[in-house]
């Protein structure tokens, strides 16, 4: 009965080592699908071609970009007030949304 076991573990190593050759034949470029004509300086000229192109679409998004703003922060401008119209109300009031925000420069919570 051992020598059963023995039997069958051996084709499954041979299976696994089968299906790992295969693959790495794959993923490698080592099988006969590899054999190009390419030379490998137009490979080379092509990749640079790409990264060249690359290169000045990120230059040229750059240069579209907004200014900076200076130390980072925005300057916390206060809404103003706004006028609602309440159907069936005998005057307007004016609603001003709250002024308050929150931030992490003060009080310490949450370190």
């Amino acid at each position: 009965m051992r020598r059963l076991y023995l039997v069958v573990a051996a084709l499954v190593v041979a299976v696994a080592v089968a299906l790992g050759t295969y693959s790495v034949t794959r993923s490698t470029a080592l099988g006969p699908a590899s054999a190009s004509t390419q030379n490998a300086s137009i490979v080379v000229a092509q990749g640079n071609q790409r990264l060249n192109a690359a290169e000045a679409a990120l230059n040229k998004a750059l240069a579209q970009r907004p200014p900076a703003v200076s130390g980072g922060r925005v300057a916390f401008v206060a809404p103003h007030p706004v006028v609602v119209n309440v159907s069936g109300a005998a005057s307007a009031a004016p609603y001003v949304p709250s002024t308050l925000h929150f931030s992490d420069d003060e009080g310490g919570h949450g370190d």
